[in-house]
């Protein structure tokens, strides 16, 4: 029986840590059409052997390296009607698993959907980042990838996929895109869990300061881009 939802995994240049996310998730995959989008032939041996070594089925594409090139390939590819991007490094919990269901058994089909994001790490300083980011969902509805995003494929094909010309941000501009169509923005109660690796290594106090500024001025950018022709018959190429 064909999977109602593909989950969709953009895996970086080396980056293993999907393997703990599947591991995680392991009994729940049947339920699935695993898909991971790779980027380097490297990353596609590595993957393919070591998920025959799991017995775990998924199909692994190759792309040139980019997220959002990664994610429109393996989405191009799949056969279900939902779409689930998530993270390599992400932490999925049950209560994650259990929305994924609700929401494609029977949720609106014209929007798009992300959980609320909590971090790895434990601590204070955490705690005020995943404050920061669930205000900006409430007060602006900017959720970024690393929230899980979850739509059904006729919603990703009227926002035109994920936009390729932006080096980075593609989430960030493909839910300016959803704004700018006036698709549905929800947050789903249920927490998906990301890395605090890099707030570790480069400093909390730095990356926080330095992702606010990014998003800023991605924002001025994006939303110009977004507004710019916002009609369904738009295509990105």
């Amino acid at each position: 029986m064909r999977a109602r939802c593909a989950l969709i995994i953009p895996i970086g240049p080396g980056d293993h840590a999907f393997c703990a996310l599947l591991l995680s998730l392991q009994s729940a995959l049947p339920e699935f059409e695993l898909i991971l989008a790779c980027c380097r032939r490297a990353d596609v041996e590595f993957a393919s052997v070591w998920l025959a070594e799991q017995g775990i089925a998924a199909s692994v594409h190759v792309s040139d390296a980019s997220r959002a090139l990664q994610q429109n390939y393996a989405a191009e590819r799949s056969q279900a009607d939902w779409l689930w991007f998530v993270h390599a490094d992400s932490g999925i919990s049950a209560d994650v698993l259990r929305q994924v269901n609700f929401i494609t058994s029977q949720a609106e089909l014209n929007a798009l959907y992300y959980f609320r994001l909590g971090f790895d790490v434990p601590s204070w300083r955490m705690s005020i980042n995943k404050f920061g980011v669930w205000l900006r969902c409430r007060l602006f509805r900017l959720p970024f990838g690393d929230q899980a995003f979850l739509m059904h494929r006729d919603t990703f094909n009227r926002l035109g996929k994920f936009p390729q010309h932006f080096t980075k941000g593609e989430d960030h501009a493909l839910v300016w895109r959803a704004k700018a169509l006036k698709i549905t923005i929800a947050m789903l109660p249920a927490v998906v869990r990301t890395s605090a690796r890099r707030y570790q290594s480069k400093g909390w106090l730095r990356t926080t300061v330095q992702h606010l500024r990014m998003t800023w001025q991605q924002a001025r950018a994006m939303r110009a881009w977004a507004y710019a022709s916002p009609h369904d018959d738009y295509k990105t190429k």
